[in-house]
C-alpha cells in the first residue's frame, strides 16, 4: 500500500513535537542526505508551525564524499571548513534533527577503509558531542527510507514497505502518535525514578546473543555501569539455569539476577559461581 502524504506529514510533526521537542523562537537545524529533500520540505513546515525562529538545512551528498574518498588529496579528508564548525556552535540551546537512512548502504564496499575513515570531519563531530553529552541542543537522530536502504532489507526497492515498517516502530499507527510517545516516556521517567530511589551501585546489562561457555553454561558478553554512568567491567554472565537473564544488578556486595526463572542474589565474592567472569 502506498504511503500517503496524511502519514508522511503526521510522521514530520511527531518528529519536530517529541524527537526534537522544537520550541518557539528556537532554531532548528536538520542534517539530511539530498535524498530525503521531499520529506526536509515537510518536517520544515512542521518546525515553523511548532514555533522555529529559523530552520536551517544541510544536505549531504555521499556521492560526493565517495568521489573525494576515491580521488581527493590528502589534505582534503577529513577536512573541516571553519564556517561548518561555527554553524554547529550555533545551534548551542537550540533544536537539531539528524535524518538517517542511507541512500545505498553499499555504496562505500569498493573504496579504500582506511581512506573512508579519514573522511569523517571530526572537528564538527567534537563540537556535536560536546552538545550532546552536555545536553546543550534538543536532539534526534530518525529514520528516512530510500529505495537502497529499502533493497538491503526486502531484496528490492520498495520504498513503501520500509516506511510501513518505520511507522509501526515509532507508534505511528496509534490514534494519537504524540500522545502515545508522551505516556511512554512518562512511563520511563517513573522506572527511572524508582531505579534511582534503589540505588543500585551498578547495572549489569546482558548482550542478547549467546557469546561463549563458561562452566558448560551458554553465556552473555555483559557491560556493568555504575551509579555515575562509568563503565567499569565487562563479563560474561551465564544463563541461569537454561533461562534468559534479563538485568543484574550490583547493590553493595550482593548481585541480583533477574531472569526467566525468577530472582535471585549472590554475594559478589561467589559470582564465579553463577558464571560471571571478567573478559580478558
Amino acid at each position: 500500500m502506498a504511503v500517503s502524504g496524511e502519514q508522511l506529514d503526521a510522521y514530520a510533526r511527531l518528529i519536530v513535537e517529541v524527537g526534537c521537542n522544537v520550541q518557539p523562537g528556537q532554531d532548528f537545524g536538520i542534517s539530511a542526505y539530498v535524498e530525503h529533500a521531499p520529506f526536509v520540505h515537510r518536517v520544515v513546515r512542521e518546525g515553523y508551525a511548532a514555533g522555529a525562529r529559523h530552520v536551517d538545512v544541510l544536505y549531504v551528498d555521499e556521492q560526493l564524499r565517495k568521489t573525494v574518498v576515491e580521488v581527493g588529496p590528502d589534505g582534503d579528508l577529513g577536512y573541516t571548513p571553519p564556517w561548518l564548525v561555527e554553524r554547529r556552535k550555533a545551534f548551542d540551546g537550540q533544536a537539531y534533527l539528524l535524518l538517517r537512512g542511507h541512500p545505498d548502504p553499499t555504496m562505500f564496499d569498493d573504496v579504500d577503509g582506511e581512506r573512508l575513515a579519514r573522511s569523517r570531519r571530526q572537528e564538527e563531530d567534537a563540537v556535536w558531542l560536546r552538545q550532546v553529552s552536555d545536553r546543550r541542543v534538543n536532539w534526534a537522530l530518525v529514520s528516512c527510507p530510500t529505495e537502497g536502504w529499502a533493497r538491503t532489507v526486502f531484496g528490492e526497492p520498495d520504498v513503501d514497505r520500509l516506511w510501513e515498517a518505520v511507522f509501526r516502530t515509532v507508534r505511528l499507527d496509534e490514534p494519537d502518535p504524540v500522545a502515545a510517545w508522551r505516556e511512554h516516556t512518562d512511563r520511563l521517567e517513573q522506572r527511572s525514578a524508582l531505579m534511582n530511589e534503589r540505588r543500585f551501585d551498578a547495572q549489569i546489562v546482558p548482550i542478547d546473543a549467546p557469546t561463549g561457555i563458561v562452566d558448560g553454561k551458554p553465556t552473555k558478553e555483559t557491560q556493568r555501569v555504575d551509579r555515575d554512568g562509568g563503565l567499569r567491567e565487562i563479563g560474561r554472565v551465564a544463563h541461569d539455569g537454561g533461562a534468559t537473564i534479563r538485568r543484574s544488578l550490583v547493590v553493595g556486595s550482593r548481585l541480583l539476577t533477574v531472569s526467566d526463572a525468577g530472582v535471585r542474589t549472590s554475594t559478589l565474592d561467589t559470582l564465579a559461581a553463577v558464571g560471571w567472569a571478567p573478559l580478558r
